[in-house]
């Protein structure tokens, strides 16, 4: 489609604004060359298109989503790791500390160094997590001058942060290991538009990368870009980053004497903890959230991320207490803590307490009326009274005289509760 002027664009920009995500596959043309005799078919690669707010497109197993946040690009806020800068119609560029750098990148450390994998964010979407990089374009404000298309996305893991020597898939300096490449199933392009959230310092692009693919036994991420060979670079520079997200933090420990204080109790693996940004009590897929080490410490990363208000925000962190029957919550008395959260600040000291539920039965069995002679019959009655703060569990019911008396009795008994059975 041939979008005559800026006005018509727009009118169809307004139209498809609340329509379902649309993947835009130009694989219609296929070309034949002639080399020594031979023909070879070259496919032309995928457009995807995300030039309109709302599109998604997910290319082999990451998500491109259209990002317009409002919330300010600078210092506190977002992390810039690689500039590329040239007035080149196609640009490409890494980040590292290696001086001097290869191709079109900013010289200044400030905007292309190297970057910690652990400084990647990790975003949750339906449960599974994913590493969260940004890109701010730079393009002229009218279209189809406002297009810029992304040609290759390339990470890597590596424990060398002046990693260099770039070269197909690899590099010559230092082992490395190719994470995601955007061309891994089939040659890949996405088109964007400037127009979406113009101006330098304004994020357009974000991309979610599993984060199962990464060996968090490496130190640093390298992010190789090339953009413009679809629809070519016109003005300022391209930059990939990471929003600097606020963090939560604390221990969850054993609270053996119940008291609701940490006395240097054991701390308590497996636990989730989480941002309930909706405040319905619920762990959604969207919430971020951590799962408690061996010592019962968690980080929850990245709180805030994928949410319509910018920060500073408000919200409770609670634990998902019914993964654990048989436990209870001793602090905070609340069940939750309250925080409120700005960019860029780790809050610490949010703990919990938990105590397992102590289990206890009490069986009673009288005969009534008194025997006094052995042709008497007599009626026993037994009662079964839950004196435990926890739900019982039957296993068997067992009467010296009377045998096994569990199909008597009900399968399960709650704390406080009394079941009373007469036999002749």
């Amino acid at each position: 489609m041939i979008l005559k002027d800026q006005n018509e664009r727009r009118k169809l920009v307004d139209t498809k604004r609340h329509r379902k995500p649309r993947l835009w596959l130009m694989v219609a043309m296929v070309l034949a060359l002639a080399v020594g005799g031979s023909l070879i078919a070259l496919a032309a690669p995928i457009l995807n298109d995300l030039t309109h707010p709302g599109d998604t497109a997910t290319i082999n197993g990451a998500i491109f989503e259209v990002f317009t946040p409002t919330d300010p690009t600078g210092s506190g806020v977002f992390g810039p790791f690689v500039r590329i800068s040239t007035n080149k119609a196609v640009e490409h560029g890494y980040n590292t500390d290696w001086r001097p750098l290869e191709f079109d990148e900013n010289k200044s450390k400030q905007f292309t160094r190297s970057w910690l994998l652990s400084d990647i964010p990790l975003i949750p979407v339906d449960y599974v997590m994913y590493r969260e990089f940004q890109l701010d374009i730079n393009q002229e404000k009218k279209y189809p001058d406002s297009l810029l298309s992304l040609d290759k996305l390339e990470i890597y893991i590596t424990d060398d942060p002046e990693i260099h020597g770039k070269t197909d898939h690899t590099f010559s300096s230092a082992a490395s290991t190719l994470v995601y490449d955007m061309d891994g199933g089939g040659d890949n392009s996405v088109i964007m538009d400037y127009a979406n959230n113009e101006g330098s310092g304004k994020r357009d692009l974000r991309v979610l990368v599993p984060d199962d693919l990464f060996d968090r036994t490496k130190q640093y991420v390298v992010l190789y870009s090339l953009f413009g060979e679809e629809n070519g670079n016109n003005d300022g520079y391209e930059e990939w980053g990471v929003a600097l997200y606020p963090s939560k933090s604390g221990i969850k420990f054993n609270d053996l004497n119940g008291n609701g204080v940490n006395d240097g109790e054991p701390g308590l693996e497996g636990w989730t903890i989480y941002v309930d940004y909706n405040d319905d009590g619920v762990w959604d897929g969207d919430e971020p959230f951590a799962i408690t080490e061996s010592d019962g410490s968690y980080i929850i990363n990245s709180v805030g991320a994928g949410q319509p208000l910018d920060l500073p925000q408000t919200w409770k962190v609670r634990e998902v207490l019914d993964e654990h029957p048989g436990w209870i919550q001793t602090y905070p008395a609340s069940g939750y803590h309250e925080e409120t959260f700005n960019w860029d600040q780790d809050y610490t000291d949010n703990d919990f307490g938990n105590r397992r539920l102590v289990p206890d039965v009490d069986v009673t069995k009288s005969v009534t009326p008194t025997v006094s002679k052995a042709t008497d019959t007599v009626t026993y009655t037994i009662t079964v009274t839950n004196t435990g703060e926890t739900m019982l569990y039957k296993d068997s019911i067992i009467d010296t005289v009377l045998g096994d008396l569990s199909g008597s009795f009900a399968t399960d008994l709650a704390a406080g509760a009394s079941e009373t059975h007469t036999f002749d």
